[in-house]
């Protein structure tokens, strides 16, 4: 394996990295666009697009993920002009690499999640605290004024990267078959 077939597999495992980073980050930005029209709603102002800046954030990540998963290959070419061999283990090929690499990532993702979700859980636990003491018949509306959507889009985040997560920590199969199709149906 040359050094720049180790790059560009580094680059195709930040690709994933990216992607999902991207992926989670969708309901928090859904949560943050919501509070900020409805206060402006409330107030009378005319919706604005205060959010634009978080979407082209998810776009940039997502984007720059794609292009690097499929083409880590030209981006390493560009990078690295040695073709210079390391040596590996014959039971070592790209794909058990890139599965190896998958597995670390969703490993820490999966930390990343149980912290996100009890950081969610937290602020519905503290939403629901201030329920206390609320008649039955206010309690719709004290709860709907207490829960707050940034609670819910991080237990959401989380449970979408715990999701992500378990599929990388699996091994991310697809993906592997994905980008070393030829690798696998020249073995076969």
């Amino acid at each position: 394996m040359a050094k720049r077939d180790v790059l560009s597999l580094a680059l195709r495992v930040l690709g994933v990295v990216l992607i999902v980073q991207g992926i989670v980050g969708i309901p928090s930005v859904i949560a943050s666009a919501v509070a900020i029209a409805s206060q402006q709603w409330a107030s009378g102002e005319p919706v604005s697009l205060l959010n634009v800046l978080n979407w082209v954030d998810i776009i940039v990540y997502v984007t720059v993920g794609i292009v690097l998963f499929f083409g880590g290959d030209a981006v390493a070419r560009r990078l690295c002009s040695s073709q210079e061999r390391i040596e590996l283990p014959e039971a070592l090929d790209a794909s058990s690499i890139f599965t190896t690499g998958a597995r670390i990532v969703g490993l820490v993702f999966a930390l990343q999640a149980i912290r996100w979700l009890l950081g969610g859980l937290s602020k519905v636990a503290a939403s629901t605290v201030q329920l206390a003491g609320v008649t039955e018949s206010d309690l719709p509306k004290a709860f709907s004024e207490s829960l707050r959507p940034e609670g819910l889009a991080s237990i959401i985040s989380a449970l979408v990267l715990l999701a992500l997560s378990a599929y990388l920590v699996w091994g991310a199969p697809h993906l592997a078959k994905l980008i070393y199709r030829s690798e696998c149906e020249g073995s076969a």
